[in-house]
């Protein structure tokens, strides 16, 4: 009686295999990936979302939207919009990688990076630390320590067009390598990848959240620009300005 033979695999058949596991797991981690990016994105976008609603929420109550910082009372925008606000956490992008805390000595703020920036200056911006406070575009400027030289604050009344006015977006880097609080022209046009592989993420003044690519949004472009400034013009006059700053 003739017996069995059990034939096993070969080592060519098993390198094949073996082939075969890595060009699918290849396949399959970037669409991984890009669905593990897409979910962070959406919460980032739901943040902004109730940042969008607490920003509401303030200018329904002062009638007038909060300045980037006011240095008379140690206070930025985001520690004026977040007592309408349940969570810390709604300030923290979780596709942001890099440091995030800031604080108060002597009138002076020390920050260090965070998630979100604020279009507190419009196209009339400067990279963060180089710009004018007059003719404040954008939804407030800075509070200085001595309140008698601040600039009056933006009212919620002087908004021409809320759902085509940006508020609130994903903060990128400035002059001083680090994420502002401050989202401006200026440092949207710079060279970096984007925090979302879909773009980053803005909430606009009437609550509306929405995807660019960051360049997009610092276009030189009539219709790029005027979605920065509070009157829904797009003020060209500012273009060479910011173009010599970030030089």
């Amino acid at each position: 009686m003739p017996s069995s033979v059990r034939r096993g695999f070969t080592l060519i058949e098993l390198l094949v295999v073996i082939a075969m596991i890595a060009i699918l797991v290849a396949m399959l981690l970037p669409a991984l990936s890009h669905a593990k990016e897409m979910g962070r994105s959406a919460r980032c976008k739901s943040n902004l979302h109730q940042m969008g609603i607490a920003l509401t929420l303030y200018g329904d109550d002062y009638k007038q939207f909060p300045f980037t910082v006011d240095f008379s009372v140690g206070r930025t925008w985001f520690s004026q919009i977040g007592r309408y606000l349940d969570a810390d956490g709604l300030f923290h992008c979780p596709s942001y990688r890099g440091p995030s805390s800031y604080s108060w000595s002597e009138n002076m703020i020390h920050y260090t990076g965070g998630s979100y920036g604020y279009n507190g200056l419009g196209t009339g911006s400067r990279p963060s630390g180089y710009f004018s406070h007059n003719g404040v575009l954008g939804l407030g400027g800075d509070r200085p320590f001595q309140a008698k030289q601040a600039p009056t604050p933006v009212p919620v009344s002087r908004i021409r067009i809320p759902n085509d006015m940006l508020a609130i977006g994903d903060s990128v880097m400035n002059g001083f390598g680090i994420t502002s609080f401050l989202l401006t022209t200026a440092d949207t046009v710079r060279d970096e990848s984007e925090r979302h592989r879909v773009g980053l993420n803005a909430v606009f003044v009437d609550g509306h959240v929405e995807s660019s690519r960051q360049r997009d949004l610092g276009a030189r472009t009539a219709q790029a620009r005027r979605r920065w400034n509070n009157d829904n013009l797009p003020h060209p006059e500012t273009w060479e300005a910011v173009k010599e700053a970030i030089r």
